[in-house]
């Protein structure tokens, strides 16, 4: 996109090099020369017509002005544009890291939840091992050989990992829309 632009620039450049090549010829002839001057044709210019001379000189002059005006405005504008197109792509190029570090932590969090999910489920299993064990309504009551102890600190265990999978949860939330917010501020 950006290169379509810089080549439809480049070629606005061309035609006004042109121009100004054009206009360099017309500076360049002979106006005030003391030699009779012929029309294109290969009249000769009359003293009358020399009047007329004078005024196509003086149009000439006037057209001259004109179009470096013109060329002046359109190189003023093609740089503008070139600006504009320099300052859009550093925007893109910021965007573009932003991108890359979201998604960087986008895998580091999912991962992390893998994990997570995956010791959540070995201690669904353990406690359902352990209350099998201690519940009377499965198998003999003379299975009771977990000891208590054992049975608080897993339960303490759990409620510490959800302790912290809530906290992971909110962090994530806060990173969700820190990063709206940053991107939100690099697009305007």
């Amino acid at each position: 996109m950006l290169n379509g632009l810089k080549d439809k620039l480049s070629k606005l450049k061309k035609t006004d090099n042109s121009i100004v090549h054009k206009l360099d010829k017309i500076k360049n002839t002979d106006k005030n020369s003391a030699a009779p001057q012929n029309t294109p044709g290969g009249v000769p210019i009359t003293p009358d017509s020399a009047f007329d001379a004078d005024k196509m000189a003086e149009m000439q002059e006037d057209m001259v002005k004109k179009i470096e005006d013109i060329v002046n405005s359109k190189s003023e504008t093609i740089n503008a544009n070139a600006e504009s197109i320099k300052t859009i792509d550093n925007r893109f190029s910021k965007m573009e890291i932003s991108i890359s570090t979201v998604k960087k932590n986008l895998e580091e969090y999912s991962e992390r939840f893998n994990k997570m999910e995956e010791t959540i489920l070995e201690l669904l299993s353990l406690y359902e091992v352990v209350s099998n064990s201690v519940n009377p309504f499965v198998g003999d009551g003379d299975k009771k050989s977990l000891n208590l102890e054992k049975i608080d600190n897993l339960e303490n265990r759990f409620t510490d990992i959800e302790g912290n999978f809530e906290h992971l949860i909110n962090k994530i939330d806060s990173i969700k829309s820190c990063l709206h917010w940053q991107l939100i501020g690099q697009v305007k």
